[in-house]
């Protein structure tokens, strides 16, 4: 019966002119709220078997091409564990698409992804819900860079808001959740006001493009956080989130990026914070030093610097500033190299 519900769902759909691409069998399937609003947790055993069983023969049977996503639910360990024991039954791995994931836990846990989409490469990852707290402010455009940009370099083929469109209340609601709009409509005087995680999407959305490709891309600089996108047309999109100290709000405006073993520095266009702009290096001082200069090699690279010159050292997971003295063997350094994908 549930199955033949979804068909008519996608059906009904379509006689008015949408198109359902894809469906999710529960919404947060781990999720129990006590009743605060309506819910059903989901074991992976009884998903996939509804999936395998029933909600894709009754697809197919009815001439249908919806796709079916999984588990729509977080990447904590309990949510990775759950994918594992669904993708681990017979047979459901051929009657689904792809894992639809949310991120209400550290963003630092969509890291837990990488393992599993290597494990599935022909399974895609889609992120279908995240949206802005009615009450907690402190979720800035930095807070919000940390959970899109980890859950997009982490497999995810999108981040999807959650709430379009709600009054200063976080209404119309279907429960006694705080769940705030991208966007805010005052009912008093009409007045429509943006989310941070609207302006972040703000920085996004208007240059990567359909089927843009994630790059890899390493920073070095303490609170920031970046993501590169390569477009179908081959132009790059570089986004920077600052942490909005005043030492950041100084630094952003300029960058320096090393590209094709070139360093590029591109400032920030004072006129639209969304653009930079490739600028000319007009000038260069150097200094004399009466200390020794040291040689660093990296993966078959060389760099000579002051034994005063600063670099990020990766030390047994902890990251730190030090100088070349403070290297020791079996050092990382952290490096921008915009050539991998």
């Amino acid at each position: 019966a549930l199955a033949n519900y979804f068909v008519r769902y996608v059906e009904e759909y379509a006689k008015r002119g949408v198109k359902i691409s894809a469906v999710s069998p529960q919404n947060e399937t781990m999720c129990e709220t006590g009743g605060q609003y309506p819910c059903c947790t989901y074991t992976a055993e009884k998903e996939g078997v509804f999936v395998r069983d029933h909600l894709s023969k009754a697809f197919k049977k009815a001439g249908l091409n919806t796709k079916i996503w999984v588990h729509d639910h977080d990447p904590d360990k309990r949510g990775i564990e759950r994918v594992k024991k669904l993708m681990a039954i017979e047979g459901v791995s051929d009657a689904i698409d792809g894992i639809a994931w949310h991120c209400y836990c550290n963003p630092k846990e969509s890291e837990n992804m990488a393992p599993l989409k290597a494990a599935y490469t022909d399974k895609g990852f889609y992120h279908t819900e995240n949206g802005p707290h009615v009450v907690i402010k402190e979720r800035t455009e930095f807070w919000w860079a940390a959970k899109v940009f980890g859950m997009l370099q982490n497999g995810c083929a999108m981040f999807t808001t959650w709430n379009i469109c709600l009054d200063e209340l976080g209404t119309p609601a279907t429960g006694a959740h705080l769940c705030g709009g991208f966007t805010v409509v005052d009912s008093s005087t009409s007045d429509v006001t943006y989310s941070p995680q609207y302006k972040l999407f703000r920085h996004i959305g208007p240059f990567v493009k359909r089927g843009a490709r994630i790059m890899e891309v390493e920073g070095f600089r303490d609170g920031t956080r970046l993501i590169l996108f390569r477009n179908p047309d081959g132009q790059y999109v570089l986004v920077v989130a600052s942490d909005g100290s005043l030492v950041r709000r100084i630094q952003r405006r300029r960058i320096v990026v090393k590209y094709k073993g070139k360093y590029k520095t591109l400032s920030i266009d004072e006129e639209d914070l969304t653009k930079l702009k490739e600028v000319d290096i007009l000038h260069a001082v150097k200094h004399k030093t009466p200390k020794r200069m040291w040689k660093v090699k990296v993966d078959g690279k060389e760099v000579i610097i002051t034994e005063d010159h600063s670099i990020m050292i990766l030390r047994d997971g902890y990251l730190m500033r030090g100088s070349v003295k403070d290297l020791r063997e079996g050092d990382e350094i952290l490096t921008i190299d915009l050539n991998k994908e």
